[in-house]
Parts: structure tokens; sequence; C-alpha cells
């Protein structure tokens, strides 16, 4: 078990019906590319039995409503509690972006980091098995003609949803978390044949 879980820990705790690991794919959308100054903006994480797509929005938060939107203090502490019910985290570009960003974070809050646990990273996987164009997730999922594809935003859906509250561009910006995700999973679905190896520094071997 992770280290610091005690054993009364209710992750623990028996799920008849449901498999004893749990995966869940996940993403997060975020002001800006360095954690110091971007804030996140929307997360969602995919479960699996049953599959369903949770979702994050710092809009429906206390601090935002109150106008202090540069405080992400509520919507990184839950989303980090929420990916500690997880055994195996599945993100593309996680290891290098996602994960370091909230702890980036959530340490500037003083929250507890993340229990280690098991990383999927398509991303690492496919720098290191295949050739492509490039290692994006939205060429990886054009090249397997994915079902489901990234939805295209303008950089200043971002900025209207950050500065001016609008709601209408957060809701594009949540549309795209989640088309992230669904093609998120149908990528690594696709690529788990080339996954052997995870670990807490993602599958590329």
């Amino acid at each position: 078990m992770p280290q610091g879980r005690r054993f009364s820990d209710q992750r623990n705790r028996k799920r008849v019906g449901f498999s004893p690991i749990r995966v869940a794919t996940f993403d997060i959308e975020t002001t800006g590319l360095n954690a110091a100054f971007g804030r996140i903006l929307c997360a969602c994480v995919m479960t699996y039995d049953p599959q369903e797509i949770k979702t994050f929005r710092a809009d429906e938060y206390p601090s935002w409503k109150e106008g202090k939107r540069s405080d992400d203090h509520d919507i990184t502490a839950e989303l980090m509690a929420y990916l500690e019910e997880f055994d195996i985290l599945i993100a593309h570009n996680g290891v290098k972006y996602d994960l370091p960003f909230l702890r980036t974070r959530a340490l500037q809050y003083g929250l507890p980091p993340l229990q280690p646990m098991k990383i999927v990273d398509p991303v690492l996987s496919a720098r290191r098995q295949l050739r492509l164009q490039s290692n994006s997730l939205d060429s990886i999922a054009k090249h397997l003609d994915a079902p489901f594809q990234k939805t295209p935003l303008e950089p200043r859906v971002w900025a209207r949803a950050m500065m001016d509250n609008d709601k209408d561009a957060m809701d594009l910006i949540v549309e795209h978390c989640i088309a992230d995700v669904q093609v998120l999973d149908y990528v690594a679905h696709s690529m788990r044949g080339y996954i052997k190896t995870i670990d807490s520094i993602g599958s590329f071997r």
C-alpha cells in the first residue's frame, strides 16, 4: 500500500462487484503553463466500473464567486483528494505537466502531497515506441482515427473565462476538457500493448 495509508483507510474497503484496482483518466485546464502564475480552471476525471466523468470547474467554488479568481485552493484540494482514491492515473503529459502543476499549486497552499501512485502517460510511450510527426494527444488521436477528437479553442476563451468571469467561455473550456479525457481514454486503450511498465515516473519503458 502507498506510504502513509492506514489499514483502516476507507480506500481499502471491499467493493463487491468492482475492480480492486481503481483507474482514472484525467486532464486539467489552466490559465498558463507556469504554475506559479497560472491557476486551475477546470479538471475532468473519467472513472471506470462504472464509467463516468466527474468535472471540477473553478467558477463553482466560493472564492471564485466572491471575486477571488486567483484563489484556486479549493479546486486544487478537492481534485487532489479525489485523485487519491485511485491506484493508477492516466494523463497525457501528466508526468511533465499535469501532476507537477498540481503539486506546485498544492505547495503554495500547504496541502499535503499526493500519495505515490502508478502513472500511465501516453506521450512518454509514444516518444519511446512510435515515430509520429508529433506526440501530442491530438496527433496520436488523428493517427488512430479516434471517434473522439480534441476541440480547438482560441486563447481568448481562457482569458475571458479567467478575467471576465465569462460563463459561456468557461462552458467551452469544460467541454474541451471532457473531450480531452474521452480522446485520452481511447488513445490509452489503443496503446496498451506498448505499455509494459507502469510506475510513478510514467510508462515510458
